[in-house]
């Protein structure tokens, strides 16, 4: 592991990937919904990997070699077929029947199924946020009986506040990976100790200080310089965040270690808000 993934290619142009992606995600979500609901299989979004994605992937990458021969300056780099992947896998994440079929049910069940028989409201009414759900029953009525329309502004207004706060959360969720995976079960002798746990956390706060700054490079090269003695699956994601996103600063919300005494083996996570 030398030198950084990306030195062949000096010239990112996010521009190129994030607008060929916007063409392609509406054709792509309409191939999902059509093999998720309308065919009732393949499930594509709960096979990981989202076998779609990846033969949207293998498609492009034939035709940016093919284009590469004839016009080898405006093919795309690997940075930006990445981000192109990654554009592409999070809109079929979230169009996928698992998430909005799921998401509609959080909105709407709380406040339609609730009876004076299953006292939801008294039970646990006053716990759930307002904000993110629809409480109008006449609203709701439309919704899950039919013979109304969404385009009432009384509809539409309803709606528009828990669609608004739940796409707030969905952007902000970007991307979730573990860090360090050290002892027996990943190759290392047992057993693990205090010492073990400190390098790995040092190790892994070395990572996170880039992650913090948007430093895609130095994170690469704090990986490399270890040999990825510590098993870091998850750089792949973070990288492919940092190289896609334009980020200015981070704060690290929380770093755990979860260790199993019995297999004498540790994986560490951490929550980083990043702008």
């Amino acid at each position: 592991m030398r030198g950084t993934p990306h030195e062949s290619h000096p010239h990112f142009r996010w521009w190129r990937p994030a607008l060929l992606a916007l063409l392609l995600i509406p054709p792509n979500s309409f191939w999902i919904i059509e093999m998720e609901r309308v065919r009732q299989g393949p499930y594509v979004t709960s096979i990981s990997l989202l076998f779609n994605v990846i033969f949207l992937l293998l498609a492009l990458t034939l035709l940016n070699a093919l284009l590469a021969r004839r016009f080898p300056r405006h093919a795309f780099s690997q940075p930006e077929l990445l981000t192109l992947y990654s554009m592409l896998a999070i809109a079929s994440a979230l169009s996928g029947m698992d998430m909005m079929q799921g998401l509609l049910m959080v909105i709407t069940n709380a406040a339609w199924f609730a009876t004076p028989e299953n006292r939801w409201d008294a039970l646990f009414g006053d716990s759930l946020p307002r904000w993110l759900m629809i409480t109008d029953r006449s609203v709701l009525q439309g919704y899950y009986l039919g013979h109304s329309s969404l385009y009432r502004p009384e509809v539409l207004r309803a709606w528009a506040g828990p669609v608004a706060w739940w796409m707030g959360f969905i952007i902000a969720l970007i991307a979730s990976a573990d860090l360090s995976h050290i002892g027996a079960r990943f190759g290392q002798p047992p057993p693990l100790s205090q010492a073990h746990l400190d390098l790995a956390r040092r190790h892994d706060m070395a990572l996170l200080e880039k992650a913090r700054s948007g430093d895609a490079d130095g994170l690469y090269q704090v990986l490399a310089e270890e040999q990825d003695r510590y098993h870091v699956c998850g750089f792949p994601a973070i990288y492919a965040l940092l190289r896609a996103l334009p980020i200015k600063k981070g704060r690290l919300l929380s770093y755990q270690q979860a260790a199993e005494p019995q297999t004498h083996s540790c994986v560490s996570f951490a929550s980083v808000g990043l702008k």
